[in-house]
């Protein structure tokens, strides 16, 4: 069976489960959208929509079944959690606990340690900001890919925060005696953060780890137990798994990509995760190495609190211009499912996305913009530097481009609400 004919079978054989899931929801009184996907084993609210529909096509769900009702209360944006920090982008895989996980969470790290003990937490922001925010006891560091995170007061955290991309496998982490991890929900991340907490704890030490259910995706079960064989490979003993214990905030580039899917009325938090406990039994790591992620080939420039991530091009042909990949330019996904997302040369905080022919000149000017400087004298010196051409007429466009997008994305940042049904 080829690659192809594999991927299509289990993505049959998903739908056929997700069915029966929403079945089951209709015959334990289930019927509002949101409380369906709820309900389900981290399922993405467009898949179980597809399903829906091809339920009522054939009678098995009435034909009202999984209507989104109107808003029962609104939560402005961020709402639930770290107030004053740096907005989630999508490329940076940022889902924050609810306060309720974080708390929980917290309360659990708490246990498995001891005053002074060195928590680390990778990629888990909201539970630094709340542990560091109660003045508890213990020696928290985070180890974030958005070392920025915690903008509100960058020097009494420069200590404890480092900005670290894990997928490059420099395993460069401090030891701990209890490590949280919460890496993004594909495979090659989960092992790059595996592996790194692994090489930080201490014989004896605990692992909590957060991954997405076996509803998230095609083949997301086996995908857990393939981790857990790999942890196990790393001297991390599984101890248990807590099903769908963890709830996320919906970030904004998520509200974003649901809106541009058509839905309404989201609420503030429905992604659910699964919380994995390791003890850490053996010296011996087995430093396996990880494949580089997508992080590492894109440039970043924050401006007004709106990042715009770059890829890598080193094509400098033509002007900086964005171009448009789409109607309304917003990705109606998240997921790397999404044939669309290879297209963006440019992604925004908003889950805009766009093309661009010349990135190193477009960098230029997003830098110049988040520093206050003159872009056209920063593509002048650019050119001087040989690095690109471009037409002086040019830049004024990229510029009001640009700051069209950062107006509208703020614009949108002050005006979310979030309907919990």
């Amino acid at each position: 069976m080829s690659k192809e004919q594999e991927y299509n079978s289990a993505q049959v054989q998903f739908e056929e489960k997700l069915a029966r899931w929403v079945v089951e929801c209709s015959q334990d009184g289930y019927a509002d959208f949101w409380n369906i996907v709820r309900r389900l084993p981290g399922s993405y609210p467009s898949d179980v929509r597809n399903v829906i529909t091809q339920l009522i096509e054939v009678s098995l769900v009435e034909p009202d079944f999984g209507t989104e009702h109107a808003l029962a209360s609104t939560h402005d944006y961020p709402g639930v959690l770290m107030p004053g920090t740096a907005i989630p982008h999508p490329l940076a895989f940022d889902w924050r606990f609810t306060l309720i996980s974080a708390e929980r969470v917290l309360d659990e790290l708490m246990e498995s340690s001891r005053n002074d003990d060195r928590v680390l937490l990778l990629g888990c922001p909201s539970v630094y900001w709340l542990g560091t925010s109660k003045r508890l006891p213990r020696d928290f560091m985070l180890l974030d890919l958005h070392g920025s995170v915690l903008n509100d007061d960058t020097n009494k955290h420069e200590r404890s925060i480092q900005s670290v991309d894990l997928m490059k496998n420099t395993l460069d982490v401090p030891r701990a005696d209890v490590v949280l991890a919460d890496p993004p929900w594909y495979f090659d991340e989960a092992m790059a953060f595996l592996a790194s907490a692994a090489h930080a704890l201490v014989v004896g030490g605990t692992l909590l780890f957060c991954y997405g259910s076996h509803g998230m995706r095609p083949g997301a079960f086996e995908e857990q137990e393939r981790l857990i064989a790999f942890a196990e490979s790393l001297g991390l003993e599984w101890v248990n798994s807590e099903l769908l214990s963890l709830s996320y905030v919906t970030p904004y580039f998520e509200y974003n990509a649901l809106k541009a899917a058509g839905f309404n009325h989201i609420p503030s938090h429905w992604r659910k995760g699964d919380l994995l406990r390791f003890r850490k039994n053996t010296h011996n790591v087995n430093r396996t190495l990880v494949p580089k992620g997508e992080q590492s080939d894109w440039f970043r420039s924050c401006i007004s609190g709106i990042e715009i991530w770059m890829r890598r091009d080193d094509c400098v042909l033509e002007t900086p211009e964005l171009i448009r990949i789409l109607p309304g330019d917003i990705l109606p996904s998240v997921s790397r499912r999404n044939a669309r997302r290879n297209e963006a040369q440019v992604w925004t905080s908003g889950n805009r996305v766009f093309r661009c022919k010349n990135i190193p000149a477009l960098f230029d000017i997003t830098q110049a913009i988040e520093r206050g400087e003159n872009p056209h004298d920063r593509i002048q010196a650019g050119m001087a530097q040989g690095k690109y051409e471009v037409n002086d007429n040019s830049v004024g466009r990229v510029v009001s481009q640009i700051e069209r997008v950062v107006s509208l994305e703020m614009e949108e940042l002050g005006s979310i609400v979030y309907g919990d049904p």
